[in-house]
C-alpha cells in the first residue's frame, strides 16, 4: 500500500476500485462494509486466517495492502475509542467526587449559617429585653420627676 501512495499513481478513484473489487472477490457487499461490524468481518478474509478461506487462495497485493490499511485504522479507531472511554469514565468518577465534596462543604456551611441566624436571633431578643428594661427605667424616672431636676 505504500507504493501505492508514494508513486503518484494511486488516486482516491483507485483506491475505491481496488476497495471495491476486494469485496467483490471475497464475495462483501458495500451495504455490509458500509459498517464497522461488517469491515470487521469482511477484512479478515482478505487478510488470510479467516475459517473457512482456502489457504491456496490468492488476493491481489494492492487490495491486500489497502485492507491492511482499513483494518489497521479500524484497530487505532478502536484503542482510541477504548481510551476515549477510559478518559470519560475518570472524567466521571472526578465529577461524582467533585460533587460529593461540593456537596459536604455546602451543607457544612449551610449549618454554620443555622447556627449563626439562631444565635443572632439569641442576642437579638437580648438586646430587645435589655432596651426594653432601658426604656421602662427612663420613663419610671420621668414619671417620678427626677427628669432635669438636680
Amino acid at each position: 500500500m505504500a507504493g501505492l501512495l508514494i508513486d503518484g499513481s494511486c488516486t482516491a478513484a483507485r483506491l475505491v476500485a481496488l476497495y471495491h473489487r476486494g469485496l467483490a472477490e471475497i464475495g462483501c457487499d458495500w451495504a455490509r462494509m458500509g459498517s464497522l461490524a461488517g469491515i470487521r468481518m469482511c477484512v479478515p478474509i482478505v487478510l488470510g486466517g479467516a475459517p473457512g478461506m482456502k489457504e491456496n487462495r490468492r488476493v491481489d497485493p494492492e487490495i491486500k495492502a489497502l485492507f491492511e490499511v482499513v483494518i489497521e485504522g479500524q484497530r487505532q479507531t478502536d484503542r482510541m475509542v477504548a481510551n476515549l472511554a477510559t478518559v470519560v469514565e475518570m472524567n466521571s468518577n472526578s465529577t461524582r467526587e467533585a460533587i460529593n465534596s461540593l456537596t459536604v462543604t455546602v451543607d457544612g456551611l449551610a449549618l454554620t449559617v443555622d447556627k449563626y441566624v439562631h444565635a443572632a436571633d439569641a442576642r437579638m431578643r437580648r438586646i430587645e429585653e435589655n432596651l426594653d428594661g432601658l426604656i421602662r427605667a427612663i420613663t419610671s424616672e420621668h414619671s417620678n420627676g427626677k427628669h432635669g431636676k438636680g
